[in-house]
């Protein structure tokens, strides 16, 4: 029994276990819970015939990114698919969720969420994701022949041609991954992903850190009361990342006994910020999401990467060249590509984002940080 085969049984068992039946006759499936790992959650009675609303609602703090917003509208209005792309806990799928509510009545057919799990070294397989948008579109096939995925492909795009549906690829790998799940013309395509993607005719947003009013803004929506020079500190502190901010403000917000003033002193301290920052409560882990890219890296990736924490603020490439021994710059090149690193285009200058230049410093060992010394001297 081949992979596919049993990834088809594996999910016709599952839905068999979550309803106590299913029928797939006719290609529709009459009934029918699905819910777990997979992230695509979908609750269908024999009333509803072709809505599919997989969309939650953004949360409910969300400020800002308007000029983005403004792009991603455009594009849509054109008929153009959109890639959002940028370091995790930039927002990306929180803006993605934002732009998707607001089209979601000029896509009344469906609107899909596939979690593609990108960050993990195994990320989700096409094959997986059409076979759950098959479920969730009601477009199986009668029979439980083995399908490859061109089949499954096929199937797919039959399901949506003529609709207005908007599809979200969430956290996506690369192009092969994606490539089979663009849907046809007519639908709407809204890809997140920490490197960008190269779909024809994507009209690219990157994302950055919040600009200090709004990531101000964000802080004082969620801590309420909290002296104003101190919010800003704390927000500067983070590095204006909103997933730092988020996590921080709502530390504050959730612990009465916490004094602000004594919690922005300790974030002073870099050897413990990134502890500091993290909220388990809302998945504020910002060294779990940048463990996510590292664990992406090669071992001459992840050597220059950690080597990089010695550049207190930007350098050009003579710098990592003589610091890092990338002659080639193949290794910063991919690190700009996964958002690890900045480049400025107009300066000719590479950064990191404060938080993982942190990260970086802690991932170099004593060893590797007197041979630093060494190269720097």
């Amino acid at each position: 029994m081949n992979a596919l085969r049993k990834l088809w049984m594996a999910l016709i068992s599952v839905l068999e276990r979550s309803t106590g039946g299913v029928s797939t006759r006719g290609g529709n499936v009459s009934a029918y819970n699905l819910v777990g790992n997979d992230q695509i959650n979908v609750f269908l009675s024999p009333m509803q015939a072709t809505a599919i609303y997989q969309l939650p609602a953004p949360v409910a703090d969300f400020v800002g990114r308007e000029g983005e917003i403004a792009v991603v509208l455009k594009a849509v209005q054109a008929g153009k698919p959109i890639g959002i792309f940028g370091l995790g806990g930039f927002g990306k799928t929180e803006l993605a969720r934002v732009v998707a509510s607001r089209l979601a009545g000029n896509f009344p057919d469906a609107q899909l969420l596939i979690s593609l799990q990108g960050g993990l070294k195994e990320p989700r397989r096409a094959e997986d994701a059409l076979l759950n948008c098959l479920v969730a579109l009601r477009a199986l096939p009668p029979e439980r022949n083995i399908l490859n995925i061109r089949e499954l492909q096929q199937l797919y795009l039959g399901a949506l041609k003529g609709k207005r549906a908007l599809v979200l690829l969430d956290d996506a790998a690369n192009l092969k991954q994606v490539g089979p799940l663009l849907p046809p013309a007519g639908c709407a395509l809204i890809i997140t992903a920490r490197s960008p993607i190269a779909v024809p005719g994507l009209e690219r947003v990157l994302l950055d850190s919040l600009p200090q009013q709004e990531a101000l803004q964000l802080f004082e929506s969620i801590a309420k009361d909290i002296d104003r020079d101190i919010a800003n500190q704390i927000c500067s502190l983070c590095g204006f990342l909103p997933l730092a901010v988020r996590a921080c403000a709502t530390r504050l917000a959730y612990t009465p006994d916490l004094d602000p003033r004594e919690y922005a002193t300790r974030l002073e301290e870099e050897n413990n910020r990134l502890t500091l920052i993290a909220n388990p409560d809302i998945g504020g882990n910002i060294e779990a999401v940048l463990d996510s890219s590292y664990q992406l890296l090669n071992h001459v990736e992840s050597t220059i990467f950690k080597r990089l924490a010695v550049f207190q603020g930007s350098w050009d490439s003579a710098a990592e060249e003589h610091i890092c021994e990338d002659h080639s710059h193949q290794a910063l090149t991919h690190l700009v590509k996964l958002s690890l690193v900045t480049f400025d285009k107009n300066q000719a200058r590479y950064r990191f984002h404060d938080l993982v230049r942190l990260y970086a410093s802690k991932k170099l060992d004593s060893s590797e940080l007197d041979g630093q010394g060494q190269r720097t001297a």
